[in-house]
């Protein structure tokens, strides 16, 4: 797997250690200073041999890159020798990218300003990699079919992050913005506020069609986010909509119906 610079503002140091830890859990090569650099090394060398090193790039962008002249130079240098080399700008809040770097804005950018989950599944994507990866998937659909289940998709996993934060919030009263700890605590919190709303789908294995208990599911799937969110500014609804996205991604889920919980009338009567 090529190696990765990550080029950042060190008051992005967070955000960039999450991405470190998530870039070699799928076995891809990193460097950044926060490791790289060796003590008694010129920090200006050691960097360009990071960047002389690497075949890719990441480019951390928000309002702190601004304040970076280095961002510019690893940009400026790593753009002049590496011809052909992917540049990926990883967007944590708005920002003109051609003021973080002149000439940022020409790359596809991924943005993490509205999902952390669903912005480090479009970046794996750009190192042909799958986040958090079940063990097999299910042969790809007919071409004529998957718009519809793209569509269908869509719509269920919109509906599940609505109905996993609403469940959350009112049964703990944990705000949006609020930094979890991300201990044992907190996953029995996450396990009993979402236990009643995982009543309202069924689950299966996407390889075997089996089906799966729910609570198994839902302790699978956060024991896989808080690994990955710990220590760093994972807020409570990036970690609450990042379980519901790790449950539609890993497992067959179909949601219940009205009809599905009523009793037919006919296997009562005498």
């Amino acid at each position: 797997m090529s190696d990765v610079f990550v080029s950042y503002q060190s008051d992005d140091k967070r955000f960039v250690n999450l991405l470190v830890k998530l870039l070699e859990f799928h076995h891809i090569n990193v460097w950044c200073d926060s490791s790289g650099i060796q003590i008694g090394t010129k920090f200006s060398q050691e960097i360009q041999d990071g960047l002389n090193n690497a075949n890719s790039m990441v480019v951390v962008c928000s309002n702190n890159s601004l304040k970076s002249k280095w961002i510019t130079k690893e940009f400026s240098h790593f753009q002049a020798t590496k011809q052909g080399g992917l540049i990926v700008p990883a967007i944590l809040e708005p920002v003109n990218l051609d003021e973080v770097s002149p000439g940022l804005r020409d790359y596809q950018a991924v943005d993490f300003t509205q999902c952390m989950y669903t912005g480090f599944n479009t970046l794996l994507r750009c190192f042909d990699s799958e986040f958090l990866p079940s063990v097999e998937r299910r042969d790809k659909p007919n071409r004529r079919d998957s718009s519809e289940i793209e569509r269908r998709s869509s719509q269920l996993i919109q509906r599940m992050r609505i109905g996993f934060w609403s469940s959350y919030n009112r049964e703990t009263g944990v705000g949006k913005h609020n930094i979890l700890d991300y201990f044992v605590s907190d996953k029995m919190n996450a396990m009993r506020a979402l236990t009643k709303e995982l009543k309202k789908y069924t689950f299966k294995n996407k390889v075997s069609g089996d089906s799966i208990d729910r609570n198994e599911v839902l302790k699978e799937s956060i024991d896989q986010v808080w690994e990955i969110a710990r220590g760093s500014s994972y807020s409570a609804i990036y970690a609450i909509e990042a379980l519901a996205e790790h449950i539609h991604f890993n497992y067959s889920v179909l949601p219940i119906t009205r009809r599905d919980n009523a009793t037919d009338r006919r296997d009562t009567e005498p």
